[in-house]
């Protein structure tokens, strides 16, 4: 690790504490390896599912990072695509890059984000970790989103340190599954479910 690579490490997290703050930091630092042979499977699964599940789809993507889901999944695949993340410097690359009339994407903090148009999918791509508390934002924030027969696409690592069981428990107690699907690259596994809210 270089001397400069050591400082912003160290600025990130000691010195720089808003969420918007230290995304929008690593953003500017580059974060193009989202584009790496190791992340596809996640983001091929994923876009396959968007293509079997709906036919043009409203979609929503919390999480969006640079807009590579979108890109993977196709125009073609989804009458419109609004992706979120918490980090301006990541909304803005992905509108210049991939932005279009049905495609837009917008900063926003997932835990605070509002909207009153509804979605076939709402994808939630490695990005959950930060949502919170889960159950609640759920039940209250993200089921009322979805359409009738609308679907979640979640994404989850299972490192150890993203204490993914817990996580895909709590969602279990909301959610029925759908279809579950696990790929793993050298660079470590992801289980990606689709889920359906129970019914009520």
């Amino acid at each position: 690790m270089s001397v400069l690579s050591d400082i912003s490490s160290f600025i990130e997290r000691k010195i720089i504490r808003s969420d918007k703050a230290r995304w929008d930091l690593r953003f500017k630092n580059g974060w193009s390896y989202l584009e790496n042979i190791e992340e596809l499977p996640r983001f091929s699964i994923i876009a396959g599912y968007v293509r079997f599940l709906k036919t043009n789809p409203d979609v929503l993507e919390m999480g969006c990072a640079e807009g590579v889901q979108a890109a993977r999944t196709g125009k073609d695949a989804y009458g419109s695509w609004l992706g979120t993340d918490v980090s301006p410097t990541a909304t803005d690359s992905a509108n210049q890059r991939f932005g279009d009339e049905k495609t837009t994407f917008a900063p926003a903090d997932m835990n605070d984000f509002e909207t009153d148009k509804k979605f076939d999918l709402i994808i939630i791509n490695e990005a959950i970790y930060y949502l919170t508390p889960i159950k609640e934002k759920m039940l209250n924030k993200y089921i009322p989103m979805l359409k009738p027969d609308g679907m979640m696409i979640i994404s989850m690592n299972t490192g150890r340190n993203t204490d993914h069981e817990t996580r895909w428990g709590i969602l279990s107690e909301i959610f029925d599954l759908i279809d579950s699907t696990y790929t793993e690259t050298s660079k470590g596994g992801w289980n990606i479910k689709v889920l359906k809210p129970k019914a009520v």
